[in-house]
Order: C-alpha cells, then structure tokens, then sequence
C-alpha cells in the first residue's frame, strides 16, 4: 500500500512530464473556475448596496459593479471552455511520455526472450493503449480520476 506521501510524488512525476506551462496554466484556469461564483455573489452584493442606497435609480452609480459582474462572468465562461481542452492535452502528454518510455525500455532489451514472458507481456498490454484490451487511455486517465478526487 501506497503512503499519501508516494502517490502525491507520482502523480507531481506525472504532470512534471505535461510541461510546467500546461500544468500551471490548467490550475490557474481550476482556480479561477473556481472563485467564479464566490466573486459572483461579492459583485452582486455590491450590486444590490448601491440600488438600496440610491433614491433613484442612476445608471452611471451602477455602471462599476455591472462591468464588474460582466467580467466575472465572462472569465467564468473562458475558465470553463478551455479547461476541457487543456486536461485533454496534459492527458495525451502524460500518456505519450508514458508510451515513449516504454518503447525505449523495450527497444532496449538485448533478446525477446525477456519479451516473451508472460508477467512482461501483462505489463505492455496494460499500457498499450489497445481497445481490444478495454484501455481508452491508461496512465492519463487514471491520473485525470485522480486528480478529480474519485480515485483514493
């Protein structure tokens, strides 16, 4: 059994191989997915101290807090279109690290004797990436339920 310690290093192994760009731009985009409706309630807050505090209803006292909600909204809805797309990258990143490393350990091996054994022949088959096998796309997506919570 795994510490918390051991799993937390595999899964920073892994994303280290996404590239620290990817990486950090993707929990950049969590994060601020994230603060959208905190931020949200704040502005509307704002919203509603100024309509209670004006005998009429100006809309150049308003004009702040709307552009203010305009914007968190719209930084909601960049954070959520392109955070799909980014964890698809760091996916296919991790899995074609994980592939290419792979190929080398195998390309290595100096007979197919050591190929051949059966414990070697599970092991290659679980990282294949073949549908036959019912792996969409192993070490990538283990790690997505992973980072997502669902697995432990």
């Amino acid at each position: 059994m795994t510490t918390l310690w051991e799993s937390r290093m595999r899964l920073a192994r892994a994303l280290h191989r996404a590239g620290l760009v990817l990486t950090s731009s993707l929990l950049i985009a969590l994060l601020a997915n994230a603060l959208v409706p905190p931020a949200l309630a704040v502005v509307l807050g704002a919203i509603v101290s100024r309509v209670e505090g004006l005998k009429s209803l100006v809309l150049s006292a308003m004009l702040l807090p709307l552009a203010f909600f305009a914007g968190v909204l719209a930084l909601g809805q960049l954070a959520e279109a392109i955070i799909q797309p980014m964890e698809y990258l760091l996916v296919n990143r991790i899995d074609g690290a994980h592939r290419a490393r792979l190929s080398q350990m195998i390309a290595a091996v100096p007979t197919i004797e050591v190929l051949e054994q059966s414990s070697v022949q599970v092991m290659i088959r679980e990282v294949e990436v073949d549908p036959r096998y019912g792996f969409e796309s192993p070490l990538g997506r283990v790690l997505q339920h992973y980072y997502a919570g669902s697995l432990p």
